[in-house]
C-alpha cells in the first residue's frame, strides 16, 4: 500500500500532531468495496426531528441519589429525551460541533462523524474534528475533515483522528472552555467508553451554567461492551468485536483440525523466546545490554481495527445523528442511545439518557461517582444457561465450535441474507420480486417443517 502523505495540521503550542488522512487511491478493492455501504437510518431521523422529554431519571442505585444529586445539582434529574419525526424549533441557529475520539479505538467509530457530519450540515451547521484525542483536545488541534469523509465510511480503528488518552480532569475545564470559545462551538461531543462518558457527565455539569459553554454529548463505543444497561443496549463496536473473535475462533478450530501439530505453535511466543535467550547470551558475552519485553498480540488489536458490520456501521450512523440533533436543541449532559435494536433499523428508537443517570459510587463513597465498566458477567442468568445448555426461554442453546468450526460464521450470512430480503420486500416494492420471495421462503418454511418433524 503507498503511504499518503499530508502536511502536518498547524502547530499550537509545544505539540505537534500529524493529520494525514489516507487518500482514495490507497485503499484496497476490499475497502472499496465496503465503501458502497450506505448506512441505514430510523424512521425517525429522517426529514424532520423534533424532540420530546419524558419522565425524570435517576442514578442507578437508590442510596446513591443524595451524593450524586449534591454533585450534579445542575445535571441530575434531567428528563429521558426522544428524537421523533415532527418539527421542533431548533435552539442553536449557528451550530458548530467538535468531535473527539477519547476512548479506544472501535470499529465504525467513523462512521459517527459521518453521521454528525452529514446531520450537523443539514442543518447548515459545521463539525470540527480535534486530531490527537483529549491531548489534541486541550492543545486546539483541529482540522477539516469534510473532504475525507467519503474514504473512512464503514472503516475500523480511529485513524482519521486518532486518540491518546481517555482522560479529563476536572483541572482541565477551562482549557476545554478556551478552545470551545476559540472554535465558537455550540457542542461537543466525546466518543469513548465509560471512562469517557463519566468524564463527559463531570465536563457537562461544570459548564452548564456557564454562558457560551458548548453542551456536551457523549457517544458510546467499545469492544468489550463494557458501557451498557441503564438504557444502553449496545455501544459501537461490540458487534463487530463478536464476529471477529468468532472468525478467528472458528479459523483456529479449522487448522486445528487440519494439522493438529502445527496448530500447537504459538509462533510469535516462540519467536519471542528465541530473541530473549539471544540477547542473554550477548549480554553474558558483554556485546550487548539492550532490554527486550515482548509484548504478544492479542485478539482485542485484531477487533479494534476491524471493519465494522453492517450492525455497528448503522448503530454509529444513527448516533451520529442523534449527537447533532441533541446539540441542536441545545441538550447539555445527554448520551446519544438507540433502543429497540433487535428489531430492523427503521423501527430503532433514539434519544438522548442523561449522563448522571448511569453513575454509581464506589464503595468507598468518597471517591467521584463513575459510569460502571459492566463488562460480560459469566455468573450471570444468561451464562447459566447457555452452560446448562438452555437458553432463558429453554430452547436449545449448545454451541460446539470443534464439532463444526464454520457455524458462527453461516450463522452470519444467514442474518445478513435474511435483512437484505426484508430490505428488498418493503412496501412499493416490485409484484414480481415479492411473489420470488414468497414462494422462496414457502418451499424454506416447508423444509423447515420436515426438519422437525424428523427431530421429534
Amino acid at each position: 500500500m503507498l503511504v499518503p502523505t499530508a502536511p502536518l495540521i498547524h502547530k499550537c503550542g509545544s505539540t505537534n500532531f500529524l493529520f494525514r488522512p489516507t487518500p482514495a487511491h490507497c485503499l484496497s478493492d476490499v475497502e472499496m468495496w465496503r465503501l458502497k455501504y450506505q448506512p441505514r437510518l430510523p424512521k425517525s431521523l429522517k426529514g424532520e426531528v423534533a424532540w420530546h422529554a419524558g419522565a425524570s431519571s435517576q442514578c442507578r442505585q437508590r442510596r446513591d441519589i443524595p451524593v450524586i444529586q449534591d454533585r450534579f445539582p445542575n445535571t441530575y434529574g434531567l428528563p429521558l429525551v426522544e428524537l421523533s419525526q415532527g418539527s421542533t424549533a431548533v435552539e442553536e441557529k449557528q451550530l458548530r460541533v467538535g468531535i473527539v475520539f477519547c476512548g479506544r479505538q472501535t470499529p465504525g467509530a467513523h462512521n459517527v462523524i459521518c453521521g454528525l457530519h452529514k446531520a450537523v450540515t443539514g442543518l447548515n451547521g459545521a463539525v470540527l474534528g480535534f486530531v490527537g484525542g483529549t491531548k489534541g483536545l486541550l492543545a486546539g488541534q483541529v482540522a477539516d475533515i469534510a473532504p475525507h469523509l467519503s474514504t473512512y465510511l464503514n472503516t475500523g480503528g480511529m485513524d482519521l483522528l486518532g486518540r491518546t488518552v481517555d482522560k479529563l480532569d476536572p483541572s482541565d475545564t477551562p482549557k476545554v472552555l478556551e478552545v470551545a470559545h476559540q472554535f465558537n462551538l455550540s457542542a461537543l461531543v466525546l466518543v469513548g467508553s465509560s471512562r469517557t462518558q463519566s468524564n463527559a457527565a463531570r465536563l457537562a455539569e461544570a459548564l452548564h451554567a456557564v454562558p457560551g459553554a458548548p453542551v456536551i454529548i457523549g457517544v458510546p463505543t467499545g469492544i468489550d461492551g463494557a458501557l451498557h444497561g441503564g438504557g444502553v443496549e449496545a455501544s459501537i463496536g461490540f458487534d463487530s468485536a463478536c464476529h471477529m473473535y468468532s472468525q478467528l475462533v472458528g479459523n483456529t478450530s479449522t487448522d486445528a483440525a487440519s494439522a493438529i501439530q502445527l496448530s500447537q505453535i504459538e509462533t510469535e511466543r516462540l519467536l519471542a523466546d528465541l530473541v530473549e535467550t539471544e540477547l542473554k547470551q550477548r549480554k553474558q558475552a558483554g556485546l550487548s545490554s539492550a532490554k527486550f519485553n515482548p509484548v504478544c498480540s492479542f485478539m482485542g488489536y485484531q477487533a479494534r481495527g476491524a471493519m465494522p458490520s453492517n450492525f455497528d456501521c448503522d448503530l454509529a450512523y444513527t448516533l451520529g445523528f442523534t449527537a447533532a440533533h441533541l446539540a441542536a436543541h441545545k441538550l447539555n449532559g445527554y448520551l446519544a442511545v438507540a433502543t429497540g435494536l433487535k428489531a430492523p433499523t427503521e423501527e430503532w428508537a433514539v434519544g438522548g439518557l442523561p449522563l448522571p443517570s448511569l453513575l454509581v459510587l464506589e464503595e468507598d463513597r468518597h471517591s467521584s461517582p463513575q459510569i460502571p465498566s459492566s463488562r460480560i458477567d459469566l455468573g450471570g442468568k444468561l451464562h447459566r444457561a447457555l452452560r446448562s445448555g438452555t437458553t432463558c426461554d429453554a430452547r436449545p442453546a449448545v454451541l460446539t465450535i470443534k464439532d463444526d468450526p464454520g457455524y458462527l460464521q453461516r450463522m452470519g450470512r444467514v442474518q445478513q441474507q435474511l435483512a437484505e430480503v426484508r430490505e428488498a420486500c418493503k412496501p412499493g416494492c416490485p409484484a414480481p420480486l415479492l411473489e420470488i420471495a414468497a414462494q422462496s421462503l414457502a418451499t424454506l418454511s416447508d423444509v423447515f417443517g420436515m426438519y422437525h418433524g424428523q427431530m421429534k
